[in-house]
């Protein structure tokens, strides 16, 4: 396993100036955007929240046509997950809609674009407890390949569960041919100075499943100016 790292003394911590800077321009969209926050929040209260999860053939429309219902329903859009398994369109959304809304009416009025589209649609409600929890530490990513491991996510999710790391993202693709390779990317949040000790235990996993396992600082994307 590398610890993919330039600074190693900082593995437990990485403190750089894009941090000031990121804070900076958050900060000013934050002003830029009050008024409109302000402005919607006059027009729309949204009270309970839904989880909606669709799943089934790939096929174009289908954001658009679930996205059209939720608005119509008087749904705000607030988390949105969407990708491919093997062909197949997968779709994760938390959505904010009035007090008149109910997680079965929501599924009743999605009805008709999941026939349409042959999707498997199901909403529950959430509450706020959930929604405004978060995951706690510092944020580290991991990339893992290994041939003919089919037990790698298993061991890999046990080994950071084990260190109490929580874990945000989770990719996993086979790639490679004739022989395959299954990589597997995630993001987590490591607790603060944990970050040594889960090296050491992914390289002690590494060796015993003959396979390759990276820990980096994640580094968010600089946002773009304007």
């Amino acid at each position: 396993m590398t610890v993919n790292n330039e600074n190693q003394s900082d593995v437990e911590g990485v403190e750089t100036d894009w941090s000031l800077d990121l804070f900076a321009r958050l900060s000013s969209r934050s002003t830029q955007y009050q008024g409109y926050q302000g402005h919607r929040s006059d027009r729309v209260r949204p009270m309970h929240r839904f989880s909606v999860s669709l799943f089934g053939p790939d096929r174009p429309g289908i954001v658009a046509a679930v996205s059209r219902v939720l608005v119509d329903a008087g749904c705000a859009l607030e988390d949105t997950s969407v990708t491919i398994l093997r062909g197949h369109f997968a779709m994760m959304l938390v959505v904010a809609g009035p007090p008149a809304v109910r997680a079965s009416s929501l599924e009743a009025t999605l009805a008709p674009v999941a026939r349409q589209f042959d999707l498997q649609a199901n909403v529950r409600a959430i509450t706020d407890e959930v929604t405004t929890a978060s995951v706690t530490g510092e944020r580290y990513g991991i990339v893992a390949y290994a041939a003919d491991r089919p037990d790698l996510v298993a061991r890999v999710s046990e080994t950071l569960a084990a260190r109490g790391v929580g874990i945000i993202q989770l990719q996993t693709e086979t790639v490679g041919a004739p022989t395959s390779v299954y990589a597997m990317h995630l993001e987590v949040a490591v607790p603060i100075g944990m970050a040594r000790q889960l090296a050491a235990d992914l390289r002690t996993l590494a060796a015993e499943l003959q396979a390759e396992i990276s820990l980096y600082p994640e580094v968010p994307e600089d946002l773009p100016d304007g």
